[in-house]
């Protein structure tokens, strides 16, 4: 079904469907947009359109060679629930299943923030399955940033009760900037942010934290030997000035690109975390150059 606050019948937004995609017992709403080759995108916490709102505004030429799904994890738009017991391995089996049911062959992965970690995972179990992984700083919790996390957490959940939309908002100020939600009214869909947000506040607190118990990987990719991780092509994406807000993202970038044998990296000038938000045309340029030089 098209959204309806779709109203232009222009290309791309004449090709923008959402659809529901039941595995697993498990409903969840996958967005798709574009034609050509499939782009795979796994979002952050609190916002669910995070890639097809911003680019297909400003970066509309994406979308003539590259057909964006993009998959609302559980507790988000319109997806089911998120189940008590669910833990990372899950929510990998999960958008594999997803992947599988849409038919989806070598697609490029395409991942920013918390979905960095469930993408990271995805190409540790079967790197094989993607034709490259673009990872726009994939966001776990280490040494470097513990104590303005903490921080970020307490702030936002002491308003919770009050206003879930305040609250969720105020998360992402803390780690983006307070220039953040400027940058979502120009690139994205206010209303319909909004309307999400609540739910997805509620996610964010009673299950994304738990999500990541367990999971061996930051300490891991500490000590990890150069070149010793998957050996697809990968982007990795950093902003300039994600440091300012939160500590660690510098470092975590840097982990990264000592463990992909065949990376390539950019730094987005003048960019906090959520840069494909605030400088969609760069981030989607980037992006598609790297594509479009790895069928060359």
């Amino acid at each position: 079904m098209q959204r309806p606050r779709i109203k232009s019948s222009h290309f791309p937004f004449s090709t923008l469907q959402t659809e529901i995609v039941d595995v697993k017992g498990l409903s969840l709403e996958v967005t798709s947009m574009g034609t050509g080759t499939p782009v795979f995108c796994v979002h952050g916490l609190i916002m669910h359109d995070a890639f097809i709102a911003p680019l297909s505004r400003f970066c509309p030429d994406i979308f003539t060679s590259y057909k964006f799904y993009s998959v609302a994890r559980l507790g988000y738009a319109t997806s089911s629930d998120c189940p008590t017991e669910y833990d990372l391995n899950k929510a990998v089996a999960v958008y594999f299943a997803v992947m599988d049911t849409l038919g989806l062959v070598q697609p490029h992965l395409l991942a920013y923030s918390f979905g960095g970690n469930i993408a990271l995972q995805m190409l540790i179990d079967g790197a094989d399955r993607f034709a490259s992984a673009t990872l726009s700083e994939a966001y776990w919790v280490d040494g470097t940033s513990m104590a303005e996390n903490i921080a970020a957490v307490v702030a936002a959940k002491a308003l919770y009760e009050t206003s879930p939309l305040l609250s969720a908002m105020t998360y992402q100020e803390l780690i983006c900037g307070k220039s953040f939600h400027t940058y979502v009214d120009f690139s994205c869909d206010r209303e319909s942010v909004n309307t999400h947000l609540p739910r997805a506040a509620a996610t964010m607190f009673d299950h994304d934290f738990n999500l990541l118990n367990g999971w061996s990987f930051p300490d891991f990719i500490e000590t990890a030997p150069q070149g010793s991780g998957p050996d697809l092509p990968v982007l990795l994406a950093l902003g300039s000035d994600s440091d300012t807000h939160v500590p660690g993202f510098r470092h975590r970038h840097r982990l990264l690109e000592n463990w992909f044998p065949n990376h390539r990296s950019f730094i987005l000038p003048q960019a906090t975390h959520g840069m494909q938000i605030s400088h969609p045309k760069l981030f989607g340029d980037q992006s598609m150059a790297f594509w479009d030089g790895l069928g060359a």
